[in-house]
């Protein structure tokens, strides 16, 4: 009598709950940019400033709807401005795709709850990354910028080009005495700002100028003037990087950003990717 074998039950894998929540967030983002091509979702105005901002007179012009200046680097404009021959609102789409992409591979499952916050709930000034999303500022890529840019240090560049002040984070390399981390960061930097001199030289004494000019801001937003909280962040780092704690240089990057919004929280919100103690270990090469 031939006995039959019963199949072996199937072993799913197990869910890992940040991982789904981090592709989950990849959808809502996909979502998003398909609402702001199509327009159910207003346009993303900082998105758009930089979108129209014209190498040649980047500092002489309001672009935005709001008549927003625009007053980062040339080299932020030069770059964005090669893709002008797209229409505006996909390019507002596609930057806030790539802003909750960013957002997501930073602190992953963190990154669905304080998305979804605000769209759920209304965006406002208790939701700082939904927010920053919305109007496709830069506050989240800083954030990453803070992360990644302890091992991979050209990413600095971005930072020091674009809100200059959260560039602060460099001092995590003096007080290690990692110097050639230092000078790729520098040198990244040297190098896109000098092949942008010689394309429109004129943009960088413009920019110099209003650099200069100062910003205004208002201080009911974060009552502390700017070169007091450069000198926090610049502190903060510091005792961070002789400790051993790199997730405060998130923190210290969006608290140095030169006009404090409530979305510079999206930017220290860099600081949950480092929960995960394993992640800090491969950030900063502690060992095992």
């Amino acid at each position: 009598m031939t006995t039959l074998a019963l199949p072996r039950p199937i072993r799913l894998p197990a869910v890992r709950w940040g991982e789904l929540a981090t592709v989950a967030t990849v959808g809502v983002g996909v979502a998003l940019a398909v609402a702001q091509v199509v327009g159910l979702t207003p346009l993303a105005q900082d998105a758009a400033v930089y979108f129209r901002a014209e190498p040649g007179s980047l500092y002489a012009t309001r672009y935005a709807i709001d008549a927003a200046p625009y007053g980062y680097s040339p080299v932020f404009a030069d770059v964005i401005s090669t893709l002008h021959p797209m229409p505006e609102r996909v390019f507002t789409a596609l930057w806030q795709l790539g802003l909750v992409v960013v957002l997501a591979v930073t602190i992953r499952g963190w990154a669905l709850p304080l998305l979804a916050a605000g769209y759920l709930f209304g965006a406002g000034p208790w939701d700082p990354v939904s927010s920053d999303v919305a109007m496709g500022n830069v506050h989240v890529l800083l954030g990453a910028v803070a992360v990644f840019g302890l091992r991979y240090p050209a990413l600095w560049s971005f930072a020091l080009l674009s809100k200059v002040t959260p560039g602060i984070g460099l001092i995590w390399f003096v007080a290690r005495g990692e110097w050639r981390n230092l000078a790729i960061a520098l040198g990244v930097t040297a190098a896109l700002a000098g092949l942008s001199f010689l394309l429109v030289p004129g943009d960088w004494f413009a920019w110099a100028t209003f650099l200069q000019g100062g910003t205004d801001f208002p201080l009911w937003v974060v009552p502390v003037p700017l070169p007091v909280r450069l000198a926090m962040s610049a502190a903060l780092v510091w005792w961070g990087a002789r400790t051993d704690r790199p997730w405060v240089v998130p923190v210290a990057v969006g608290w140095a950003i030169p006009i404090p919004y409530w979305t510079m929280l999206a930017a220290m919100a860099g600081a949950l990717a480092y929960l995960n103690s394993d992640r800090i270990r491969r950030a900063i090469r502690l060992p095992s």
